[in-house]
């Protein structure tokens, strides 16, 4: 049996060991029940944004990517999935980025290229949150207290300027 055979083994096992336990763990006939509960067309919905989602953000760390290697898309994708499921487990979501870091690192051997796609990725993340909260805090000013919206207000304008300096620092120090 092949290293890769065997790896593949131990993990359908470990697979089947973690359902297993879950299964008995839990009430089958409940959650049979609940799940069903659900609209089937709500949730193909949901698991279309989801993998819209993924994809957007695949797309936006091969970018990064590309800039500084040619690694195949599907190797890029294996990488990025890979971490992303990690990062459900590990602490903060850093694990997750360690891990493609990590990974991009092993095939590369350019650390400081692959840490930067992650860091870059995350910033930009973060700056799309802070932007949507953004416009989320312009829109409902009508509803809140206006000294709350002020405050939400300055801390939005704070994390997109600050997100905008880190990711642009290079420039502005040069």
């Amino acid at each position: 049996m092949t290293r890769g055979t065997a790896w593949t083994v131990v993990r359908v096992l470990l697979t089947v060991a973690i359902f297993a336990y879950l299964l008995r763990e839990i009430d089958v006939a409940t959650a049979a029940r609940a799940l069903r509960g659900f609209s089937a067309p709500l949730i193909l919905l949901l698991l279309l944004l989801i993998a819209a989602d993924r994809l957007l953000m695949l797309t936006r760390w091969v970018m990064l990517m590309r800039m500084t290697t040619q690694m195949p898309l599907r190797d890029l994708a294996h990488i990025f999935f890979v971490s992303s499921f990690l990062g459900s487990f590990l602490p903060a979501g850093v694990g997750g980025d360690a891990a493609r870091a990590i990974s991009v690192v092993r095939q590369t051997q350019q650390p400081s290229a692959a840490v930067a796609s992650v860091v870059v990725d995350r910033l930009v993340g973060l700056l799309a949150v802070a932007l949507s909260g953004l416009v989320g805090v312009l829109l409902i000013h009508v509803l809140s207290n206006d000294a709350v919206w002020r405050l939400t207000l300055a801390a939005s304008l704070i994390l997109v300027v600050g997100t905008l300096a880190a990711l642009y620092a290079d420039t502005v120090v040069r």
